[in-house]
């Protein structure tokens, strides 16, 4: 079994499209494998694990932005997925 967890953080940004400045944020990546047998492992992680969005665009009733669209780590909340992977011997 193998664990990897990562914290990254993204400072505050600009939008020029907006003109706005948005605060930073902390995002949390987890991932966890497990082997099974001699040629396969299963996965099953998170990215933006905690499914953080960035602020809201404060005139996105005038834009239809809800987030700026600039966004550094995207504005679609967390990312689940799950693998499972083959090693030919």
């Amino acid at each position: 079994m193998s664990l990897l967890g990562r914290l990254s953080y993204y400072a505050g940004w600009f939008d020029a499209r907006d003109d706005l400045s948005y605060p930073g944020t902390h995002l949390v990546d987890l991932e966890a494998s497990w082997s099974i047998g001699n040629a396969l492992t299963l996965t099953a992680g998170g990215q933006n694990a905690l499914s953080r969005y960035p602020a809201e665009n404060p005139g996105a009733a005038f834009s239809g932005n809800r987030y700026g669209p600039g966004s550094p780590f995207g504005s679609n909340g967390g990312f689940y997925y799950l693998r499972l992977a083959y090693r030919w011997n």
